[in-house]
Formats: structure tokens, sequence, C-alpha cells
């Protein structure tokens, strides 16, 4: 994994710790956020995978993970992360020190995410953050990372997206909570396991992650 240092964001500095107004503060910036980065995620060709508000002992951190959009793909073909070509930055590898700060910037080998992806992203995030909250506020830290070769699946077109990898899913089937290591399906759902096929719905699934092929 490659990684850069993470930077502060430029807010005002905590002394006892982010509280649970500080992490509310910041939360409550996401609704506001997510449809300003339409465009410049259509631009870049990314999706956003996962977007969270992260608190451990005095650290506050936002942490968005990204990954590179499916254009096309023939229907029921396996797409894994791995083994996928490395894209070139559309915007060009830029100043790492960008305005703003660019926070934690992390790429998983192997991942069609680069650190270009993430640095170019990062700035933006930041920059649109200034402009919705420009009053300072809690100290917080920006982490945009790729999503990994172990990846959580967690919407049903990701579940479409990866139809055909080998997974690590938690099921909640009728009073039980299994968990599976198998081959999974969509349209519809199902797992291929020795003891043969099982369907699920979305519902049922606690959490699932691609099995790296390495």
């Amino acid at each position: 994994m490659r990684s850069c240092p993470t930077k502060k964001s430029s807010r005002a500095k905590s002394k006892t710790g982010p509280g649970a107004a500080d992490k509310g503060s910041l939360k409550a910036l996401l609704p506001l956020l997510t449809p300003k980065l339409s465009p410049h995620l259509e631009k870049l060709g990314l999706e956003i995978v996962d977007l969270a508000v992260l608190s451990a002992g005095q650290r506050l951190t936002l942490k968005i993970t990204i990954d590179k959009k499916v254009i096309s793909q023939e229907p029921g073909e396996p797409l894994g992360p791995e083994g996928l070509e490395k894209p070139g930055d559309p915007e060009g590898p830029g100043d790492l020190g960008g305005p703003g700060g660019l926070g934690g910037l992390v790429a998983q080998a192997g991942s069609r995410v680069t650190i270009d992806h993430c640095a170019a992203f990062s700035r933006i995030v930041s920059n649109l953050l200034d402009e919705l909250d420009p009053e300072p506020g809690p100290e917080y830290s920006l982490e945009v990372s790729s999503p990994g070769l172990d990846r959580a699946l967690k919407n049903l077109a990701d579940f479409e997206r990866f139809s055909g990898s080998l997974v690590k899913i938690k099921l909640k089937l009728g009073d039980k909570t299994t968990r599976f290591t198998a081959t999974m399906f969509s349209s519809p759902l199902r797992l291929v396991t020795d003891q043969g096929e099982i369907a699920f719905t979305l519902e049922e699934v606690i959490s699932c992650k691609l099995v790296p092929m390495i």
C-alpha cells in the first residue's frame, strides 16, 4: 500500500479532542457536499464507494473511499479490482501540497485508483468544504483512499459489478448468522459453495468483502 502523510485541515485546533458535537457538525456537511461532488466525479470518472466521519481519541477524520467508475461490462463478466490497467490522471499529477490540505492519500496496490486520483479528488473536496463551512470549526483530517483488494460490497450495484468474484460474506439467515467464503453471483443473488447454491437477499447481508486473488 502506498500512502502519503496525513495533513491537518486548516480548522481551529482543539486541545481536548473532538466531541459528539464536533463529529455531528462535520457529518451535517455531508448531505451538502455530496451533490456538489457529482460533476467532479463525472469529470474524473470516479465514484464514491464509502463516506464516513470517524473519531478515535483526539482525532476526527473524514474518510472518503473512491474507485474508478465502470463504463461498460459484458453481462455476467466478473470484474475484480486486481490486474486492471493503471489509468492516468485526467488532470495531471498536480501539486500534492495544494490549498486547503490534501489529507491522507492512500492508493492500494492493484486498485484502479492511483495516488494522483486521490490527490486530485482530495483538492476538490477540501475546497468545497471550505466553501460550505468557512467559519473555523473542529480540527479534522481528510483521508481519500482506494477501496483496496478486499473491497466491501454494500449495495446491489456493487454485487452486480463483482458478480463471479470470490467473497467473504456474513448473512443473517433466519435466526442464525452464517459466514461463507464462496463465489457470488447476481441476478439473482446467490453463492456457489461445495454444498450447492445458497440464495440470499440484500437485506440478509451483514457484511461482504472481496477475497483478493493474488
